[in-house]
């Protein structure tokens, strides 16, 4: 066995150790897992990104408190791979310092979802403040530290056992199927060579154009393909009051009727983004294992499969006349600053930065890089305001 092969993972995870994160990770490498806490979920795609870290574990999903938006548009805004995903249940407990008694508390820390999955405790309990803080653990950690019997944490009773604390409560959460769903994140490469899988999920991240029936058209690919969504919700866009659409799919989409699903919905979305096939959660189910037999229709004619490739190359067409408009928007915004500084209007090298990063970025995507350099050129010169073209 090689030494890389011995070599302990070090998991990012948001929050402290002892938080319901590490124990995800733990979960999923048998124990085995070096922790490497962060403050935010930024902070773990960084860690990971960046090399600190092999793995990072982010919370996506909870039976109680819904999408967790702020782990996913972290994982979004890189390129990083979904590995696999955990389950894990999440069994809040009321911590205080040795000497604490239950009545006793007048506050009690804990991460805002985890007091959203208390409510009811909090409704018995008019006389204790609810005080959020960055983490679970991290809130016990700060009980044990600051040392006062009337302040109390809610978090797990790993947390518990690593900062010194006692359990006066078990249980506290609103329901007993309290869960949450992690994806276990690596860098891109690592699972390119993922062979099949027994529950294959893959995550679909598209953006349709703004007119009616854009997303309809996308979503009906999906059921004539008798591809089930498992979850679909929206995330901001780039710009505002626009969005892409996040759907989790329970399918292989680099085969058959799923590869082909996925050429139709190229043709209709604005963009489309696929991380996976990943395998689905131990214990969970297909969600739905008959959408396999639902009919697919016959495919549309050329002619109309044309039309619709048409309205996407539009769709993309118009957002570019708004990424533009608010590229020279921001421009403005830029020039003005500097002329308060008064270092002028324009900053030669920063275009020459712009260009160098066109042509490094068009390479990676597989385009010929001098000529997106020159679309960018003409970009920035479209950018710079009039007096100073």
């Amino acid at each position: 066995m090689s030494e890389d092969s011995k070599k302990t993972p070090r998991v990012a995870f948001q929050g402290e150790l002892g938080a319901y994160s590490d124990e995800a990770a733990q979960t999923w490498f048998g124990g085995e897992a070096e922790g490497v806490p962060c403050r935010e979920f930024r902070d773990v795609t960084r860690a990971v990104t960046g090399g600190e870290a092999d793995f990072g574990v982010l919370p996506v999903e909870n039976t109680l408190a819904g999408s967790v938006g702020a782990a996913l548009d972290a994982l979004l805004e890189t390129d990083l791979e979904i590995g696999g995903e955990v389950i894990r249940p999440i069994r809040h407990c009321l911590l205080g310092l040795p000497e604490a008694t239950d009545e006793g508390l007048k506050k009690v820390m804990s991460h805002p979802v985890a007091l959203v999955q208390c409510v009811r405790f909090f409704e018995g309990r008019v006389d204790v403040e609810a005080v959020a803080v960055h983490d679970t653990a991290g809130g016990a950690r700060l009980v044990a530290e600051g040392g006062d019997p009337t302040v109390g944490a809610l978090a797990s009773e790993t947390a518990a056992e690593r900062y010194g604390l006692r359990v006066l409560a078990r249980d506290l959460q609103d329901r007993p199927d309290n869960s949450t769903r992690f994806f276990v994140v690596a860098p891109p490469g690592s699972t390119a060579a993922a062979g099949a899988f027994a529950n294959p999920k893959t995550l679909v991240v598209f953006e349709t154009g703004d007119r009616p029936g854009a997303l309809v058209e996308v979503l009906q690919v999906f059921a004539r393909r008798g591809l089930n969504l498992s979850r679909l919700e929206s995330r901001p866009g780039r710009l505002p009051w626009t969005y892409r659409f996040v759907a989790e799919v329970m399918a292989d989409l680099r085969k058959g009727g799923g590869a082909a699903g996925m050429e139709e919905i190229r043709a209709r979305a604005m963009t489309v983004v696929v991380r996976g096939p990943f395998a689905a959660a131990a214990g969970i189910a297909p969600e739905d294992r008959g959408a396999a037999d639902v009919p697919v229709p016959e495919m549309e004619p050329w002619l109309n499969r044309l039309e619709r490739t048409r309205n996407a190359i539009t769709d993309v067409d118009e957002a570019l006349i708004r990424l533009l408009t608010e590229r020279l928007r921001l421009a403005r915004r830029a020039q003005l600053l500097r002329s308060e500084a008064g270092v002028g209007g324009v900053d030669p090298e920063r275009e020459a930065k712009v260009l160098r990063r066109a042509a490094e970025l068009a390479r990676k995507a597989g385009l010929p890089d001098e000529l997106v350099r020159d679309v960018f050129w003409r970009i920035v010169a479209l950018c710079t305001p009039e007096q100073d073209s």
